[in-house]
């Protein structure tokens, strides 16, 4: 099983310092990815890379415990948090799990206790990641199915002026989102795919019809002859009339 990842969060460098050595060092199987001195700094590391689960001080300079976990919560609903506190009072405990924090250790932090803490928190963590991975594995069959729908589309409709933002249109999402998925399932750009499709066609045209120049480029989609040229020489390297007379 990979590590767990941890953000710390906490103003005092010698409780960083503790917390990371007893994840790291003493416990194994965590690895703190992220240390933030206050609520903001935290917060913004969150945007580069998402631990498996915070620990976190309740008083802090700049943004306190609850402030933050109330914008985790904004950002990572499901987010595990730890809060550390050096008062035991029920009012602070009580305010901490209202705020939907997992756990709630006591300063300075008993080692028994945090192994405890961890071990209640596992079956949490690996629920999240197979729940993470379902998620991946279902967006990247629906992925896979909506480009399946854009080409059975095109595969039929390929002479017709069919662009990305209507095929985006057609299955319900936006430009620039069609045109990533697009490219990361086929490995070509929208553009691209129409147009190798388009001479296909063509070249099959060329080679197994007689039809006129000008007929084979109004039934790949192309309703200026000379534009239909222009774009085969530029695809295939050689004029459709020249592609013909070598077959």
């Amino acid at each position: 099983m990979s590590e767990f990842t941890v953000m710390l969060v906490e103003d005092e460098e010698r409780i960083r310092r503790g917390l990371k050595s007893l994840l790291e060092d003493v416990f194994t199987g965590y690895k703190v990815i992220h240390e933030a001195g206050n609520g903001k700094e935290a917060i913004d590391m969150l945007t580069t890379r998402v631990p498996d689960f915070i620990v976190a001080d309740i008083r802090m300079p700049v943004m306190n415990g609850f402030e933050f976990s109330e914008k985790v919560r904004m950002i990572h609903a499901q987010m595990p948090i730890i809060f550390l506190s050096g008062y035991a009072e029920f009012d602070y405990v009580r305010k901490a799990l209202r705020t939907g924090v997992t756990d709630y250790l006591l300063k300075p932090v008993d080692r028994v206790e945090l192994k405890k803490t961890l071990e209640r928190l596992v079956p949490t963590l690996l629920l999240h990641r197979q729940s993470q991975q379902v998620n991946v594995e279902n967006e990247q069959e629906e992925g896979h199915q909506i480009i399946r729908k854009v080409k059975d589309m095109l595969s039929q409709r390929f002479h017709e002026d069919i662009t990305l933002q209507t095929a985006a249109d057609e299955v319900g999402l936006s430009y620039q989102y069609m045109s990533q998925l697009f490219k990361s399932k086929t490995g070509m750009s929208y553009s691209d795919y129409v147009l190798t499709l388009r001479m296909n066609k063509a070249k099959q045209l060329l080679r197994e019809t007689r039809m006129r120049i000008y007929e084979i480029s109004e039934l790949c989609g192309y309703a200026n002859p000379k534009y239909f040229m222009n774009a085969f020489k530029q695809s295939e390297g050689i004029t459709p009339k020249e592609y013909r007379n070598h077959m």
